[in-house]
């Protein structure tokens, strides 16, 4: 998802394979089945007037295209190429914990949150938060939980 040159880097990675070797890689689905990147991303966006990334620009979606990532792998010399979607489910105790989270673990949220002033960083997470809240908290077990698709890919050498 990050590699600048996708084709390179997984020639790169197959070259290094034994024969019948395989190389087996998990990559996030569309921002809609990923609430847990494309939320904070989404505020982030609109709270801080920055554009989207650009198309077929490394980040988190770049090989949500099913159809793109097993070209990339059979492009690349893989044979055998196979697909399967999984379910990733992030439990966290509060909105609070997964704000903190994102904004620990995600550089982009850090990229994106650096530019702007103490009180409007506060501001933008207390909206995630919020966003967090209305949409993801189960009331009952007092937690928060997202369900986000993995795209997993496994070729062969």
């Amino acid at each position: 998802m990050f590699l600048p040159n996708v084709k390179s880097g997984l020639s790169n990675i197959h070259n290094s394979l034994i024969n019948d070797g395989r190389f087996a890689a998990a990559v996030w689905a569309s921002p809609d089945k990923v609430p847990f990147i494309s939320l904070p991303l989404k505020i982030l966006i609109k709270e801080t007037n920055s554009p989207p990334p650009p198309l077929n620009a490394p980040g988190p979606f770049s090989l949500s295209d099913e159809k793109l990532l097993k070209e990339y792998f059979n492009n690349s010399g893989f044979k055998d190429v196979t697909i399967e979607r999984e379910d990733m489910i992030f439990n966290f105790n509060s909105a609070e914990e997964f704000t903190n989270f994102v904004c620990e673990t995600a550089s982009p949220v850090q990229m994106m949150l650096s530019n702007q002033t103490e009180e409007r960083r506060k501001e933008i997470l207390k909206a995630i938060t919020e966003a967090a809240e209305d949409n993801y908290v189960d009331k009952n077990a007092n937690s928060i939980s997202f369900s986000n698709e993995a795209i997993c890919v496994v070729g062969t050498r």
